[in-house]
């Protein structure tokens, strides 16, 4: 577990890099873009998110930069990831109010109150949310990552929006549909 000065450290170390090395707002490009995105699998099919959008898909997990699966339901999804939600509630773990987010991921969600489509990540890397289709989308979060493990999204503009580890957003204020980048 990190304390409380590592993380500290490692969140300087971040910010100081998203705000010297991480592309602009310029990177976030609408559906239908001609510059690939994140190809994800969904249903047996290849779909290029950016280019294509969602299409049925209402949940897609970024496993790495590499590999993203699309699903139909949140409930899909959480049994790709060996994510068990009615486990958790009786166990007192979680709510059913609470955002459909599994523990070790960083959950966005497209509309206020955990509503809407979900984007999951676990991987500790900035991501351009217009790979997936999701850049000035993101209108509530919810972050299950482990301990010190804090997600960051960014608006392209240099300013930075921290997710506490544990914590979540029903609704984003001024940050509603603003991010272009997440780190998580």
């Amino acid at each position: 577990m990190k304390t409380w000065f590592q993380a500290s450290i490692a969140t300087t170390a971040l910010l100081a890099g998203f705000a010297l090395g991480t592309p602009s707002a310029t990177a976030a490009t609408p559906t239908g873009s001609t510059e690939p995105g994140a190809t994800a699998s969904f249903e047996g099919k290849r779909l290029d998110l950016k280019r294509q959008g969602w299409g049925q898909a209402q949940s897609c997990v970024v496993f790495s930069r590499a590999r993203t699966d699309c699903f139909r339901s949140n409930e899909e999804a959480n049994r790709a990831i060996g994510y068990d939600r009615t486990k958790e509630v009786r166990q007192g773990l979680t709510t059913t109010a609470d955002f459909d987010c599994a523990r070790d991921w960083l959950c966005l969600f497209e509309h206020a109150e955990g509503r809407g489509r979900r984007l999951i990540f676990n991987e500790d890397v900035w991501h351009n949310l217009a790979d997936w289709d999701f850049a000035n989308k993101t209108s509530s979060w919810r972050n299950r990552m482990f301990g010190w493990d804090d997600g960051i999204l960014g608006d392209g503009k240099g300013h930075v929006l921290i997710l506490e580890s544990g914590a979540r957003a029903a609704y984003m204020g001024g940050w509603n549909d603003a991010a272009v980048h997440v780190h998580g």
